[in-house]
């Protein structure tokens, strides 16, 4: 797949800073089925995924928002990257009737997509979840109804049985591989990444700063050698309609 604003994965194979070594990953909801791949063939790692590690206990939030963290114990380097995106298929409703049901399970991309039953919103005690055949989620609705006057069905937003969110978390791996094949220039550590950008890039027609970004600028963690770097999008002027002065 392509990404907009991505950059290109360099091949490494093997990397020399983890070539070998066991990654532990703390996830659960099979992350790692989009995740180990990658961190496995362009790091060189082994990847294990812990047991019976409930990251159920940190939440869910509605927007698709992916957060990785790759520590090295053994040189205390952080690397982290995000996947931020509207991109979603998070959404409940109370339903009173089959064809509701029906409704619902269309509009949430059943059955790629898994569903959850409820009595209502906050019921905790009667939850069923993980439905990804129409005459389950059918049959389930039809007995809470008959009990119930109505049911609470939401969509499934665990990695596992949610392709949406399955997308952002590959994203957001790759972001994190392309971050390590970022190495600083004077020490070589990986990891060498934007931590901060300047605006001001002038108008073309009468040369006054913009709000445009100018330079961006790289950091080492390890090293902290920090380097400004102008026009990196390769524009070294912006339009006249972005320019306070031309169109303020």
């Amino acid at each position: 797949m392509c990404f907009s604003g991505f950059i290109a994965i360099i091949p490494m194979h093997n990397h020399p800073l983890f070539a070998g070594r066991t990654l532990v990953l703390a996830t659960m909801h099979s992350k790692e089925q989009v995740m180990a791949p990658l961190l496995q063939q362009y790091l060189g790692v082994q990847v294990v995924v812990p047991a019976h590690f409930n990251t159920d206990l940190f939440g869910f939030i509605p927007s698709n928002d992916e957060l990785l963290l790759l520590y090295d114990a053994d040189n205390k380097l952080e690397i982290s990257a995000r996947e931020l995106t509207t991109a979603n298929n998070f959404a409940g409703r109370q339903i009173s009737s089959v064809r509701e049901a029906q409704q619902f399970a269309a509009a949430a991309g059943f059955p790629q997509h898994a569903l959850i039953l409820r009595t209502h919103k906050h019921d905790t005690h009667h939850v069923q979840k993980g439905i990804t055949d129409r005459d389950t989620l059918l049959s389930a609705v039809k007995k809470r109804l008959e009990a119930h006057d109505s049911v609470y069905i939401t969509t499934d937003m665990r990695a596992m049985h949610n392709p949406t969110r399955m997308q952002a978390i590959e994203k957001a791996t790759r972001k994190l591989i392309d971050k390590v094949a970022e190495c600083c220039p004077v020490c070589a550590t990986p990891g060498y990444a934007v931590t901060n950008y300047h605006t001001g890039l002038p108008c073309s027609l009468c040369g006054a700063p913009t709000r445009i970004v100018l330079s961006i600028v790289y950091t080492c963690s390890m090293c902290n050698y920090t380097n400004s770097v102008k026009y990196h999008k390769g524009k070294t002027s912006e339009d006249p309609m972005y320019c306070n002065w031309c169109n303020p």
